[in-house]
């Protein structure tokens, strides 16, 4: 006979697999579609539209850019915190 462990892991297991299952459903057409269409990941209207066309523009920063950015930015807050005190 099982335990009350194993009862409870498979029921658990059900419900998640059921709970997938049905967002999977509603999922399920917006894919197809983007499928369809032939766009490669389909950006849809959520309000901020500069994001959008940034991204579709190829004009996002490159990684190493950002770093750079970053490092600069941290050197000038650390001579800023230095001069402060």
């Amino acid at each position: 006979m099982p335990s009350f462990g194993t009862v409870m892991f498979l029921v658990v297991m059900a419900i998640v697999l059921w709970l997938v299952a049905k967002r999977w459903q509603t999922v399920a057409p917006v894919v197809m579609d983007v499928q369809k269409s032939g766009q490669a990941g389909a950006i849809p209207a959520h309000g901020q539209t500069e994001a959008a066309q940034e991204i579709r523009s190829g004009k996002l920063p490159r990684m190493d850019e950002m770093r750079t950015r970053t490092s600069d930015h941290g050197k000038q807050v650390q001579n800023a915190l230095q001069t402060d005190e």
